[in-house]
């Protein structure tokens, strides 16, 4: 296994704003190197036999033998010379996946051919090859309810699970809004935030927690 004391991140500029429109990223994994694409432009390449730092795993190409799983997620790390400052008020925000491909490698013809494809048709996940989240990592609550599948994607999304009104902060205004939500009045909630308890449904116990 690749040691916690081996990095191989890399942060990469887009030169584009990637919110726009879909792009097309990539991983190719083969016993010789490991190459990332985006938009089938190769951005970065990590061949057998590099060494990162001196530990026994430094050549991380090489330890490369297990099998892997394949993840989307929008995580709010709380790292900001990382990912940034923190800015709540942009929440919630969502992310789009129109569909994903998987390949199998043969290392006889060095060639790869599909083994499988998601469209995402339907309204839920295949469960026979994606699982959803649930634990929390920094700022984020992996839940079931974090996900949407409609009109041909996967849509994930991130928000202030409370937040009833959507202005980035959990006070008396979301209580007050939800009070008048269960009560018939005519407001808008975010029915996704406003189920505080997770149980598919915004009732009196969401106003309880």
């Amino acid at each position: 296994s690749i040691s916690g004391l081996t990095s191989s991140e890399k942060i990469h500029e887009f030169g584009f704003d990637a919110t726009n429109e879909f792009h097309l990223y990539a991983i190719i994994w083969t016993p010789d190197y490991v190459a990332w694409e985006i938009d089938s432009v190769e951005v970065r390449r990590v061949s057998v036999g590099e060494l990162v730092g001196s530990h026994a795993d430094a050549d991380q190409v090489k330890f490369l033998t297990e099998q892997q799983s394949l993840r989307f997620n929008l995580w709010a790390s709380k790292t900001a010379s990382w990912t940034g400052k923190w800015a709540p008020e942009n929440l919630p925000i969502e992310q789009h996946i129109d569909y994903v491909r998987v390949y199998a490698y043969n290392a006889d013809t060095k060639d790869f051919t599909l083994s499988w494809q998601d469209d995402f048709e339907g309204d839920a996940l295949d469960y026979s090859r994606w699982s959803e989240g649930n634990w929390e990592m920094e700022r984020v609550m992996y839940r079931d309810l974090n996900i949407r599948v409609e009109n041909g994607y996967v849509e994930v999304v991130d928000y202030v699970v409370g937040d009833v009104n959507e202005d980035g902060r959990i006070n008396n205004k979301d209580l007050g809004i939800l009070q008048q939500y269960l009560a018939g009045f005519d407001v808008s909630v975010n029915q996704r935030a406003s189920d505080v308890t997770a149980d598919g449904r915004v009732n009196n116990k969401d106003l309880g927690i």
